[in-house]
């Protein structure tokens, strides 16, 4: 005894989609010879875009490494720590063309310091500030410029540019409070043992006295 006859079916593999088919020949539904594998063109693509945008992250960080660092600070003097100085300054490694800094409300300074002529120059414009270089004028006596009791605060804006352009625009606030209390001796120099020598020489001869 012997059961129905059932159609005869081959398979053929086309890639990665089989196509199913009788013995007449005649194509069976889901037969997907000749169309595209969408799930592997997705993720195709989501790769592709990946790697492009890593591409576009590692360009600005090399450009980024690149740029030189321009700020301007208040800071006490290295040499005789009494003094504050008005400090200007590249820590990055390439050189900053047109740099130009302002400062609101206008810092004060002593009239027998440099303070008037630093804050000139900031605000006509340092034509080419050098990588590792600061340029230094001294304000005044801490002493006499933090008289008077509460923050000090004032915004600086910086201006300039890199080897790729100009620079986005820095701004920032300094405080001169904040270095109201500050140790002022000075560090790793001669200083102390100089003004000693002077003193000792000034006792000895008072007629010639010295103050360098």
């Amino acid at each position: 005894m012997t059961g129905p006859l059932l159609p005869q079916v081959g398979v053929w593999s086309f890639g990665s989609a089989d196509c199913f088919r009788d013995r007449r020949g005649r194509g069976r539904a889901g037969c997907h010879r000749g169309r595209p594998h969408l799930p592997g063109l997705f993720y195709t693509r989501r790769a592709a875009n990946a790697a492009k945008a890593q591409t576009e992250i590692q360009r600005e960080l090399r450009k980024d490494a690149a740029q030189p660092y321009v700020w301007v600070d208040v800071r006490p003097d290295e040499a005789q720590g009494t003094l504050l100085n008005l400090v200007l300054g590249n820590s990055g490694p390439t050189f900053a063309p047109n740099v130009r800094a302002t400062i609101e409300p206008e810092l004060p300074y002593e009239e027998s310091s440099c303070g008037a002529d630093g804050l000139r120059r900031l605000g006509d414009s340092i034509a080419t500030l050098g990588p590792g270089h600061k340029l230094i004028w001294s304000i005044g006596r801490g002493f006499e410029l933090l008289k008077s009791e509460g923050p000090q605060i004032h915004t600086v804006t910086i201006d300039a540019e890199g080897p790729f352009g100009s620079l986005p625009q820095m701004v920032y606030e300094i405080n001169l409070d904040d270095v109201r209390g500050t140790r002022d001796a000075p560090e790793g120099n001669l200083y102390y043992v100089r003004k000693a020598v002077l003193e000792v020489a000034n006792a000895i001869d008072p007629s010639k006295k010295r103050t360098c």
